[in-house]
């Protein structure tokens, strides 16, 4: 798991992105830009996963960067508090087929705290490996 604090110019370079995005709550929760807060807390944690490893950012569906040849989607949920190390990663969707069909190599997990003051890049997955692995938990 890695800290990262997250400074101002992430926080504005995540905004600027955020403000190009239409919000449409009308959308369906597996679509994308139909919930605010995940929107803008999606966009830091890809800020923070490309300042920290230093790659350039995608404007893609289907991935968010590409990282020596490796296709990235970046997963970000916020937290009230340091996740546990044995946190278990997941990704939020009402509809899994959709994210199985995206064209993505890997999967970064992160996770911010609700205040934007700090993030956890708690690690990565082939999401093929992941979707192998992983099991769908219902909402409630």
């Amino acid at each position: 798991m890695i800290k990262v604090i997250v400074g101002k110019s992430t926080i504005e370079l995540a905004k600027n992105r955020f403000d190009k995005v239409k919000i449409d709550s009308s959308k369906g929760l597996h679509q994308f830009g139909s919930e605010e807060k995940r929107v803008k807390y999606g966009f830091i944690g890809e800020e923070v996963v490309l300042h920290h490893f230093n790659i350039k950012g995608e404007d893609d569906y289907d991935y968010d960067m590409v990282y020596k040849g490796r296709k990235i989607d970046v997963k970000t949920i916020s937290c009230k508090f340091k996740p546990h190390s044995n946190y278990l990663c997941t990704v939020n969707s009402s509809e899994l087929e959709i994210f199985k069909k995206q064209k993505t190599e890997y999967y970064f997990f992160v996770r911010i705290k609700n205040d934007c003051s700090v993030a956890w890049i708690l690690g990565y997955i082939k999401s093929k490996e992941f979707f192998d692995k992983s099991k769908l938990v219902k909402k409630g």
